[in-house]
């Protein structure tokens, strides 16, 4: 986990982080272990340090499903608190806010692909990150960063 947070500070000063993420909303919770808030959208990052063996077995928690689950709490999370914001509205109604589920693999991967999910090695996360059009201004992230923080303490 050192290692990742290492490379995710390696991103530019408009990207936010936010480590060891954990959010309750409607009596459910979830957990991941980086959040990037930045100009190309918000990145759910779980990290796994898995061998092959690892990888295969049918007895470890799912990180695809893992990710899933925090993804649906953060987005109806943010599509509640953000109803109001007059910065995520224009006349044609409230903006899309797009939240990308990762996993950030230290040593192996699958071989196979997941909906929603992207399954990318170390050496390549920033690169993907930054990968996408920029959607979010400045005064968007930090509205953001500053709601999930704010329900982060308010748990």
């Amino acid at each position: 986990m050192r290692r990742a947070v290492q490379e995710l500070g390696k991103l530019p000063d408009s990207y936010k982080i936010i480590n060891d993420f954990r959010v309750r909303f409607r009596n459910e919770g979830a957990q991941v272990d980086h959040l990037v808030i930045g100009p190309t959208g918000i990145f759910l990052i779980e990290t796994k340090n898995w061998s092959q063996q690892s990888i295969e077995s049918v007895s470890l928690r799912s990180p695809v499903e893992q990710i899933r689950k925090a993804n649906k709490l953060v987005y109806i999370l943010l599509r509640e608190r953000t109803k109001y914001v007059r910065l995520f509205h224009d006349h044609w109604g409230q903006k899309r806010i797009q939240i990308r589920n990762v996993i950030l693999m230290m040593n192996h991967r699958p071989a196979a692909e997941y909906e929603y999910v992207k399954i990318v090695l170390l050496e390549r996360i920033n690169r993907y990150i930054q990968y996408f059009e920029a959607q979010l201004s400045a005064a968007e992230v930090d509205a953001i960063t500053e709601i999930l923080l704010s329900e982060m303490q308010n748990r």
